[in-house]
């Protein structure tokens, strides 16, 4: 997921110019980091829309199970 999350666009344009020592992904933690200063608002920014997107993404997956079992329950 955290893949697609990535090559959205805006997410895409962020990243692009950041190398991994400065900016990167906490499996463990699940979050964006830094341990530079002057990267914290991007840091912020990534953490937020990773946030956002994880919880429409479980939104789509409620839809698409309830979607699964209609056609199921029809066929």
């Amino acid at each position: 997921m955290r893949e697609q999350f990535e090559n959205m666009p805006e997410v895409r344009k962020k990243l692009k110019d950041l190398h991994p020592t400065i900016v990167w992904f906490s499996d463990q933690e699940n979050e964006y980091a830094s341990s530079f200063d002057g990267f914290q608002s991007m840091v912020i920014w990534l953490n937020g829309a990773w946030y956002a997107y994880q919880e429409q993404q479980k939104k789509i997956d409620v839809i698409t199970k309830q979607r699964d079992s209609f056609i199921k329950a029809h066929h």
